[in-house]
């Protein structure tokens, strides 16, 4: 499992872009771009690890496997576990639950 702990938010937020199929990285002028392969250009990917809507997205196509999103007052932060094909149970730790939601989907997604 890739551990995208030290990553921004911008990061995750564009590896899910990617591995969703919604997002192709350009230079265009220096500059990064984000397209959605129907001509629409944006600078950034969209805000999946804030945004609830995106985030249940995430969390929806998970709904086949066993997870559990709760807050640990110690640690003070969320954390999310989960099951994957094989059975084996995974966790993490994230600030918001929105990134722990992001986050445990790119894992789910590793090991499909």
């Amino acid at each position: 499992m890739t551990d995208r702990s030290e990553w921004t938010d911008e990061q995750v937020n564009a590896e899910v872009a990617i591995q969703n199929g919604q997002a192709w990285i350009y230079e265009i002028n220096g500059e990064t771009k984000w397209g959605d392969g129907k001509g629409s250009w944006q600078p950034f990917p969209d805000d999946y690890t804030h945004d609830w809507r995106l985030a249940g997205e995430l969390l929806e196509e998970m709904k086949f496997t066993d997870v559990t999103l709760y807050y640990q007052v110690l640690r003070d932060k969320w954390g999310i576990g989960w099951m994957d094909s094989l059975r084996s149970h995974h966790s993490l730790f994230c600030s918001t639950p929105q990134r722990a939601i992001c986050e445990a989907w790119l894992a789910w997604k590793d090991s499909e």
